[in-house]
């Protein structure tokens, strides 16, 4: 392993945690809700409303608002647009206050010690810039090794954007590149599509496909991940 590449959006940062906050914050205490199950069917939403984003199909407001608003009605929840739209504002403030964990800080560091450290993400520029500095990844990834989709203009899992990644890395074999992501459809299969090797942190506890790509690891948790990167390198 010559490069490792990170996502950024339940990857670097655990993601449940701004959701649980704006969840209660205008939900309040949802009995019998699974907030760990809720949290997946929005990310379910999320990623299907992104697509339809880019297709010119959806609005980013509209986007905000189906997405919440689908996996709710899928616990029998339903909700207003306003009661969507105070959601996101309140997701958006959490998100102004999300952190690396002392075991990614650690995986970080070790990898920037190592190996070229990159990092691909999809979403618009502002948007994901903002978490990023938010997140001071800038103090170990190389910025001209961070890529959002919204700047490249192609989006995971298209293979086009980490091949612009493993260009401008300045990598010529793609399995020298491992890719670290919790989006099988995404990351996983967006990675191996592309050649690269890719480790699936799946925190979730989803289960694994049958037909999972080669040359694909699974870590359940961040300490799980600093194992296989440490016998990896």
């Amino acid at each position: 392993m010559k490069a490792i590449v990170f996502d950024v959006d339940d990857t670097i940062y655990d993601q449940q945690v701004v959701f649980d906050q704006a969840c209660r914050d205008v939900f309040g205490e949802l009995k019998g809700v699974s907030l760990v199950d809720l949290f997946k069917a929005n990310r379910y939403y999320s990623d299907e409303s992104f697509d339809a984003m880019g297709r010119g199909e959806m609005t980013k407001e509209e986007m905000y608002i189906y997405r919440i608003k689908r996996a709710m009605e899928e616990f029998h929840l339903p909700i207003t647009d306003e009661q969507a739209v105070r959601y996101q504002e309140r997701y958006v403030y959490y998100g102004t206050q999300i952190t690396v964990s002392d075991q990614m800080r650690q995986i970080l560091e070790y990898c920037g010690e190592r190996m070229k450290l990159g990092i691909i993400t999809n979403g618009p520029s502002a948007h994901q810039w903002r978490k990023i500095k938010t997140l001071n990844l800038e103090r170990w990834v190389n910025p001209e090794y961070i890529f959002v989709s919204g700047d490249v203009g192609v989006n995971k899992p298209e293979r086009g954007i980490f091949e612009h990644a493993m260009k401008k890395m300045r990598m010529q074999n793609p399995e020298d590149i491992v890719y670290v992501g919790d989006s099988y459809e995404k990351d996983i299969l967006g990675a191996t599509g592309a050649g690269w090797n890719a480790i699936w942190l799946e925190r979730r506890g989803r289960e694994v496909p049958e037909d999972i790509p080669e040359h694909t690891s699974i870590a359940r948790s961040e300490e799980d991940l600093f194992q296989l990167i440490r016998k990896m390198s």
